[in-house]
């Protein structure tokens, strides 16, 4: 009779992640405060509105790579090279028509949305995508393996670099959109290397790419790009409804509402990270709901401290400069809406590794459904706190029906085969 196989611990990988996104807040929190306070309102909202294209851009030009890279090594090991291999395919096919498609839409749309961008901003997020979207593939494999204890440190060596550089930038009045940028995609490319000297050298995984894979694998992330897809603009849509409205200034300012808002959301990305591998790998049921309860009570906690700490204008304008005056309440009211995303987000995490993309996309669909019905009355009241409460309105809705259907999920115990993993087992096939 075969031993049971090790189950991974939930929790232990739950605190490297948690170390993980917690130096990211930490180092984009301070690097926030030095750009938002050396950028003004106006220039800031251009950053906000280019950080904003990158993000939907990516997760277009991604084809769900992260998620089905995570999935399927996850599954099986073995297939690491391949996987490594087609992950660097896809990121370099993939990512250079996404980087046509950023450059084009800044381009085209400079006058009517992003007035103040010049080329060089424009072509230097374009060559970001590429390097973001390689990197998040490999940090997808890296998370699949279960080496979380590797990725912990790795991202709070990757954010203490960025935060040095935005620091170096500052100090030398240097600080501006482009080397703000540049900072980010710098870091996301050293990294990348990271993580591609570990595998190739350390797990003795040279990248080996397999064509006739790779199609099943372009397979899965048709469905995992409608999730990435759907979910970037469930939490960026509000961003460009007030720049379709009001002025790049006023975006600058909720554009800092949103970003601080994300806070909870990193802290609720470390726990849905890993729940989705702990359920694709086939972690105890009751270890996942302990992982579930414990981020949704960190979550909680964070989301107080959020309101106790920013929710004064005096304490914003003191950290962030005049671009915070004004965002209070924009953040008070954007808050509930983070707070059910960032539940939604946990939700997704053990959806996804159950197979069961086609509800995580219907969730996210409806948010995106509810708030751009919304914006219209909404914003044509009051723009930024129109944007905010169709924001919470939609994303609250989102969090509603996922948690419906995650206990009727949990009953019916479907063959992951069905939807996401359709392909694991021939992928995994020896």
């Amino acid at each position: 009779m075969r031993a049971e196989e090790p189950r991974p611990p939930v929790l232990t990988h739950s605190v490297y992640s948690l170390m993980a996104r917690g130096s990211m807040l930490l180092a984009r929190g301070l690097g926030l405060i030095l750009i938002s306070r050396r950028l003004g309102g106006e220039h800031f909202g251009v950053y906000a509105l280019l950080l904003a294209t990158y993000s939907l851009c990516a997760s277009v030009g991604a084809f769900g790579i992260e998620q089905t890279s995570l999935y399927l090594v996850g599954r099986r090991q073995k297939r690491l090279p391949i996987l490594v291999g087609n992950s660097l395919l896809l990121a370099l096919f993939c990512g250079l028509p996404a980087a046509l498609l950023c450059f084009g839409t800044v381009t085209v749309l400079r006058d009517r949305f992003f007035t103040g961008a010049t080329w060089e901003v424009a072509a230097l997020t374009a060559l970001g995508l590429p390097i973001g979207i390689a990197h998040n593939a490999l940090v997808g494999l890296a998370v699949g393996l279960g080496r979380f204890r590797y990725y912990g440190f790795v991202e709070l060596c990757k954010w203490l670099a960025y935060l040095a550089l935005v620091g170096l930038f500052y100090v030398r009045s240097g600080l501006s959109v482009f080397t703000s940028l540049g900072s980010f995609f710098a870091v996301l490319l050293g990294a990348s290397l990271v993580h591609l000297a570990f595998f190739t050298f350390r797990l003795h995984a040279r990248p080996t790419p397999c064509l006739r894979l790779l199609r099943r694998m372009l397979a899965m992330g048709r469905r995992m790009l409608l999730v990435q897809l759907t979910s970037v603009l469930a939490l960026r849509l509000d961003v460009y409804a007030v720049r379709f409205f009001g002025a790049m200034g006023l975006v600058g300012t909720y554009a800092l509402a949103t970003h601080l808002g994300e806070i909870l959301m990193y802290v609720a990305r470390s726990f849905a990270m890993v729940v989705f591998s702990g359920t694709a790998r086939g972690s105890r049921p009751a270890a996942l709901r302990l992982g579930l309860l414990v981020g949704a009570l960190v979550m909680a906690a964070v989301c107080l401290a959020l309101g106790v700490v920013f929710l004064r204008e005096g304490v914003l304008v003191a950290l962030f400069g005049e671009t915070s005056r004004g965002c209070v309440p924009s953040l008070l009211v954007r808050m509930p809406g983070v707070l059910a995303a960032a539940i939604a987000l946990l939700i997704a995490g053990e959806l996804l590794g159950r197979g069961r993309a086609d509800v995580v996309v219907r969730a996210y669909a409806l948010a995106v459904f509810c708030a751009v019905v919304l914006f219209w009355p909404l914003c044509r009241w009051d723009t930024a706190l129109g944007a905010a409460t169709a924001f919470s309105v939609a994303s609250t809705a989102q969090a509603l029906w996922m948690a419906v259907v995650l206990k009727s999920a949990r009953a019916l115990q479907a063959p992951r085969e069905a939807s996401l993993g359709a392909m694991a087992p021939s992928l995994a096939a020896e």
